[in-house]
């Protein structure tokens, strides 16, 4: 009787390790931070909804499953600039830039929703310049439903002058729509500071998480 339960522990031990190593637990990081933790199961990882949801993703759930959508997201922040997070100082060798609050406040175009944020430009040239002047062309912030929200050039109030070296500002712009189309906003996700080609070269643009 005892050999012939032997193969049965040992099918059972077996079956407990596959088990075990099926819902090996793992830490997730989204973007630099942490997030929830991962299952991994039968060789596969799986990701909570809210970490699908911080690294970008659209995640819609129905009777007969989940619609995930990545695509309009990264398409629309698909440049190549200095990133970093609320708070840090960014270099393009040219200008140096920090973002350091973000809260809510009206839609400085009209009706609905928008933001205010406080942004420090400082040059890092060796004559006086202006942002306009050196190709600095939008500023935007992406939310957190995917709308992109422009900001109110006139709030930018030192965009037009020139710098001195070492020298800079710190101003409070707002962001909001220009059509009055949104009743809402999500939270603020990522500010965008893009250059355009200005003397027959285009400064490195700057990406900022907005994410606490």
């Amino acid at each position: 009787m005892i050999m012939r339960c032997r193969p049965c522990l040992i099918v059972s031990l077996v079956s407990l390790a596959v088990v075990a190593v099926s819902f090996q637990n793992l830490r997730v990081t989204v973007n630099g931070k942490p997030d929830s933790a991962a299952i991994v199961r039968n060789g596969k990882v799986f990701v909570s909804e809210d970490a699908l949801k911080a690294a970008g993703a659209s995640v819609a759930r129905s009777a007969s499953g989940v619609s995930i959508t990545f695509t309009p997201a990264a398409g629309r922040n698909q440049v190549e600039a200095a990133e970093g997070k609320l708070g840090d100082w960014l270099s393009n060798g040219t200008w140096r830039v920090r973002v350091t609050k973000v809260a809510p406040a009206p839609n400085p175009f009209g009706r609905g929703p928008g933001f205010r944020a406080t942004v420090e430009i400082r040059n890092l040239g060796t004559r006086a310049q202006s942002p306009f002047g050196t190709g600095m062309d939008k500023l935007q912030i992406i939310d957190s439903k995917g709308n992109t929200l422009a900001f109110q050039q006139a709030s930018l109030k030192d965009f037009f002058k020139d710098i001195a070296p070492a020298n800079g500002f710190t101003n409070e712009v707002l962001f909001g729509d220009p059509t009055n189309a949104l009743a809402e906003v999500g939270e603020p996700d990522k500010l965008l500071i893009l250059f355009r080609a200005t003397g027959g070269r285009t400064l490195g643009n700057f990406r900022v998480d907005l994410r606490e």
